[in-house]
């Protein structure tokens, strides 16, 4: 797979297609277990990994928190609700305190206020 090449981008572009475009962090490891471990390889790796088309259009997004960061720091300061239908068409209300997780639910006639 590698030659004996003074040009150590070509082999880092090489490798990295030819591992199926791996992380950088993953092709370093690769690289730093085999026999062709050089400081210059490395370097050429992480600018071949940056700068590869194929992977800065697939990449994966940044996962987006589905809750915020806020914590409660009290009982009853973040409560989180859900009201959800049962098969048999009445509703259920869901109520969870965050800083307790405490938990309670009921069974509501509607959804219209008191």
């Amino acid at each position: 797979l590698l030659c004996k090449d003074s040009d150590k981008q070509k082999q880092a572009e090489k490798l990295h297609r030819y591992f199926g475009h791996p992380s950088c962090k993953r092709l370093k490891e690769v690289v730093q277990e085999s026999d062709f471990n050089s400081k210059e390889l490395i370097k050429e790796i992480e600018k071949v990994s940056e700068n590869c088309d194929h992977c800065i259009r697939y990449r994966r997004d940044r996962s987006r928190p589905k809750s915020s960061l806020l914590s409660p720091g009290d009982v009853n300061e973040i409560v989180c609700m859900d009201l959800k239908t049962l098969s048999t068409g009445h509703l259920m209300l869901h109520v969870i305190d965050l800083f307790s997780r405490f938990s309670a639910t009921s069974i509501i006639a509607d959804k219209t206020k008191e």
